[in-house]
């Protein structure tokens, strides 16, 4: 969990800035009328001057509910020095604005949502209420301090949600935690506030007018800055902490000299808490259990005093987890009185300029106005992917297209950018049109993988058919890939569309440095480097689905047969690179099996969506899985790019999974705790690059493999040791690709495959 923390602070600090009217500009034209004429260039003034009979508390015809309650909770807002106090009024003056922008039409803008349709939405305080969702072997429990909620996921929140009218919904039931938790894909909005300043805030002004952004103190939020910030409130703190204990013990001093009672111990546990008072963590005497909480997985919450950006971004995280098809979100991030708007998406985290909420209503209701406007389509929601309890879904079109009932997850991705991969297994499956390979379409069981490509690259079909190609000249690739049986590029998914809109693709500002390429919870790589200054159109991501036959990790296999098929997809890889077709990723992930008609394990190098060839673009980006990529990658030229890609560090790759392999597992089965090899196969590329070193060198003697493995830690511990010598020597010999196969890995792996047979 703590890694997943880094990779998320990486991902939101390396935000791209973006004027906040541009995008409240773009999301208004998202929102218009498209039967009438709209001028985008004037569409956020007229916006602005719609609503500022609301901010004023005017009355406006067919108005329905009192406009005033908008900023008298706004004051009250203002008045409240608590965070936790500060919840209620804002919820409250939030869901007024959305009951009132209900009752107008602002022309240019598509007319409200009917009173019973399923998309409206409204604010829900959630702070003392968990949301609970399961990752793997885990669940985490997440409590965003208000969230914007789905009508329909609103009303289960409170008992008797079904009868209530809309205002006790939105006035009353909203400014309290809900008895029943919130789920994640109910949530479209997830809003994270934080109190800075000290004392009250400055009021609104007497009548509101239309006036142009202000900048804010900052104007953007990043983790250097909130760091400062509360260390400084720490420092603060302690310093009043300190002065309260000074003064509590010297009245103690005073009493006792003049026969006084002595302090009271309730005196020393008033200091103690106000030590604490910063750091209380959300799951206080006042917190609520979270629905469900125990079915044997453990519970994971967050950190206390984590960042609001990091939460802002972990609660992305937690979103795009609970829906398959989740293609961006906004979320809010609210420190006393400034909005922060942010925009998330699997290429780069959006982040517009703050203002302030307060001082400046009519441009907070204009986000009002959009939020209520949206459809959830605008939300991110795919709805292909609304799979209901049935999971049963369409892809495809007409003339190609597939039904498939899921089964079980195989690999769920939990993280913000990157190619964010998904894999279910396929319960049913039905199929028209042409398929590439219609042998497989019978009496074989599948898997679909889901995820977010790159749009410069070749797609991974392509890829796939290329390696096919060489298979045809090529006895060792044979047999040894896996094997794709439909695909489709989702429309309209592209993350380029919104930076083309906002003009954020050639955008030169202190946040446009290098990205060092991420990893995902699992160490996975998310191919995101941009060079400075480089057009982000060519980092752009788009949605691909692909079936494939199902394959078997080649970690289940036992000694013997693991590394006769972890050797057949050495062979493949190399002839593969011969081929001109370089793969680029290889990990324990990427290395699997089937059995063939005689039951014999036959290994599959899978998974070619980072993989080149000669004639496509490799690009600058970092490829691989942390843990098992050669540590001449793992120095900072690799890290950010520079070092081109060579066969040698596919081949030291491989080299690391048969060692990992050999040390963590037997029988197929997981033995020894990742725990203890967490340095050495560890996410961190510096300090994996550290310890792999440390590793080849000497550390590797001392090693003691499972029993069952031995002959292979042994067949690993011989390449390992040709791998030191490589390294040892300086400068580093160029050496030629069938070099690095047949001393690296053919002279020690060859006989001891003989002597098996």
């Amino acid at each position: 969990m703590a890694n997943v923390r880094k990779f998320i602070e990486h991902d939101v600090d390396d935000f791209r800035p973006c004027p906040v009217d541009n995008m409240l500009t773009h999301l208004l034209y998202e929102c218009r009328d498209k039967s009438v004429s709209v001028n985008k260039e004037t569409l956020l003034k007229q916006c602005l001057e719609a609503v500022l009979p609301l901010a004023n508390g005017i009355a406006t015809p067919n108005q329905t509910i009192d406009s005033q309650g908008i900023k008298a909770n706004i004051i009250t807002y203002t008045e409240t020095q608590r965070e936790l106090r500060r919840y209620a009024p804002f919820t409250v003056a939030a869901n007024t604005a959305l009951m009132c922008l209900g009752d107008i039409n602002i022309p240019g803008i598509r007319a409200p949502k009917a009173a019973n349709d399923h998309q409206n939405i409204l604010f829900q305080r959630h702070d003392l209420k968990g949301i609970v969702q399961v990752h793997k072997s885990y669940k985490s429990v997440r409590k965003p301090d208000v969230v914007v909620l789905s009508w329909e996921g609103a009303r289960e929140g409170h008992p008797g949600g079904q009868g209530k009218d809309k205002a006790t919904h939105f006035l009353v039931d909203a400014q309290e935690n809900p008895i029943k938790s919130a789920k994640w894909r109910d949530v479209r909005c997830a809003i994270e506030f934080k109190a800075k300043k000290k004392g009250t805030l400055p009021k609104p002004p007497r009548t509101y007018t239309v006036k142009n952004w202000v900048p804010t103190k900052p104007e953007l939020l990043d983790l250097p800055y909130l760091r400062n910030e509360e260390a400084r409130r720490e420092e603060q703190t302690s310093s009043y902490v300190a002065q309260t204990a000074s003064n509590v013990s010297s009245l103690g001093n005073q009493g006792s000299s003049v026969g006084s009672k002595r302090s009271r111990p309730d005196d020393q546990a008033s200091v103690q808490s106000l030590s604490k008072r910063s750091k209380r963590p959300k799951t206080d005497a006042n917190s609520e259990p979270p629905d469900d909480p125990a079915d044997g997985l453990p519970i994971i919450e967050a950190p206390v005093n984590t960042p609001a950006i990091v939460q802002c971004g972990a609660y992305a995280a937690e979103m795009f987890s609970s829906h398959l098809g989740l293609q961006h979100i906004i979320n809010l991030v609210i420190i006393d009185d400034l909005l922060y708007i942010w925009y998330l998406d699997r290429q780069q985290a959006i982040q517009c300029y703050g203002f302030n909420f307060v001082q400046d209503l009519p441009r907070f209701l204009v986000l009002l106005l959009v939020m209520d406007r949206l459809t959830e389509k605008q939300w991110g929601i795919n709805g292909t992917f609304e799979i209901g309890e049935t999971k049963r879904m369409a892809l495809g079109n007409e003339h190609d297209k597939v039904v498939m009932v899921l089964g079980s997850p195989v690999s769920i991705h939990f993280g913000l950018r990157g190619r964010a991969t998904n894999v279910y297994s396929i319960s049913e499956l039905e199929m028209s049109g042409d398929t590439p390979y219609p042998q497989l379409i019978s009496g074989d069981k599948y898997v679909v993988k889901i995820f977010w490509s790159e749009e410069s690259r070749e797609n991974e079909p392509e890829l796939i058919k290329k390696a096919h190609a060489i298979a045809q000249t090529e006895p060792d690739v044979i047999g040894h890939l896996p094997e794709p049986v439909w695909w489709s590029k989702f429309p309209d998914t592209s993350t380029a569309s919104i930076r083309q809109a906002l003009d954020l693709h050639n955008s030169n500002d202190q946040h446009d440095g290098e990205n060092e390429g991420e990893t995902d919870d699992n160490g996975e790589d998310n191919d995101e480097t941009e060079d400075r200054g480089k057009n982000l159109v060519c980092g752009s991501r788009v949605l691909w689905a692909i079936v494939f036959r199902k394959l078997q990790p080649i970690t289940q296999l036992g000694p013997t047969a693991m590394l006769k098929g972890w050797w057949q997809i050495v062979k493949c890889h190399h002839a593969l690179w011969k081929g001109g077709l370089y793969h680029r990723d290889i990990s324990e992930n990427n290395l699997m099996f089937y059995r063939d008609k005689h039951d014999n394990a036959i290994g599959v190098l899978n998974d070619f969506d980072l993989s080149s060839t000669k004639e496509t673009r490799q690009g600058n980006e970092r490829t691989g899985t942390i843990p098992f990529m050669a540590m001449q990658l793992l120095d900072e030229e690799g890290i950010r790019g520079i070092r081109p890609h060579l066969y040698r560090h596919d081949a030291e790759s491989l080299i690391w999974v048969l060692a990992w392999i050999s040390l963590a597992y037997e029988n197929g089965y997981r033995r020894r705790a990742h725990e203890d090899l967490q340095a050495l196969f560890g996410p961190e590329p510096i300090v994996c690059a550290k310890y792999k070193r440390a590793f080849v060198m000497d550390g590797r003697y001392g090693v003691k493999p499972l029993p069952s493995q031995a002959q292979n830690w042994e067949v690993a511990n011989n390449c390992l040791g040709m791998v030191f010598m490589y390294y040892a020597k300086r400068p580093l010999a160029d050496l030629s690709d069938d070099c690095v196969y047949q001393e690296w890995v053919w002279k020690s792996v060859e006989p001891r495959l003989t002597d098996i047979s």
